[in-house]
């Protein structure tokens, strides 16, 4: 259903010929009832409801339904490089929202929150570091890696002694001395990727999601 209103609000002949046999039931409805379905459904949900939103962005009619949506207020920084890749076409919504709202100046204080333009500022920084990537002037990254195995046992309490960057993959940003991880026979270096936890492959996984592995006994960790 979310699909369908999205794709009917994208054919401005048909929103047209619809407004003009409107009884302005529409436009008198009121609108938050949408925030969950934006807030808190399933991301392919959220991303056609911010579609739908986005459509209507143009029309000065429905500026109010789509204020009154609470919209803005899922609009906030984003938390990692991983959650912008795994989450890319529901942020390309809310940037396509935010581009169709910010052509009516009387939306700028509501579109123009510190939470709005931290995300994006964060979208611009992603796709940035994406693009350099990307071009065949980048830097050529190594592909002759050495994988290095740490295992570590029940006496190996938290915390471990990594300090982990969650980009995608992850890596190491330190190795805290005096603790497990600075005390295995092979040492771990600041810039290993994380690749592998117990046999399973994490590198286009959330930071959430890989986490909780970090609990298990024994814990392997495989790094490049």
């Amino acid at each position: 259903l979310a699909c369908l209103l999205c794709n009917a609000l994208s054919d401005e002949a048909r929103v047209e010929k619809t407004e003009e046999h409107d009884s302005g039931e529409l436009l008198n409805a009121r609108s938050d009832y949408l925030f969950p379905l934006i807030s808190s459904s399933p991301l392919v949900t959220r991303q056609y409801m911010l579609g739908a939103l986005a459509n209507l962005g143009p029309r000065p009619r429905f500026l109010e339904f789509v204020n009154g949506s609470g919209v803005f207020k899922v609009i906030k920084p984003l938390p990692t490089r991983s959650y912008f890749v795994e989450h890319f076409g529901l942020i390309i919504e809310s940037m396509r929202l935010l581009t169709n709202m910010t052509c009516h100046v009387e939306t700028h204080t509501d579109v123009m929150t510190e939470s709005v333009v931290g995300f994006i500022r964060d979208v611009l920084r992603y796709t940035s570091k994406q693009i350099l990537y990307d071009l065949d002037t980048a830097p050529t990254k190594n592909t002759n890696y050495e994988y290095v195995t740490a295992v570590f046992e029940e006496d190996d309490v938290p915390q471990l002694g990594l300090r982990i960057r969650w980009e995608v993959p992850p890596y190491i940003s330190e190795v805290l001395p005096e603790t497990p991880a600075a005390r295995l026979d092979t040492p771990l270096l600041s810039g290993d990727e994380l690749i592998e936890v117990n046999g399973t492959d994490i590198t286009e996984m959330e930071q959430s999601k890989i986490e909780p592995f970090f609990e298990r006994r024994p814990l392997t960790l495989m790094f490049r």
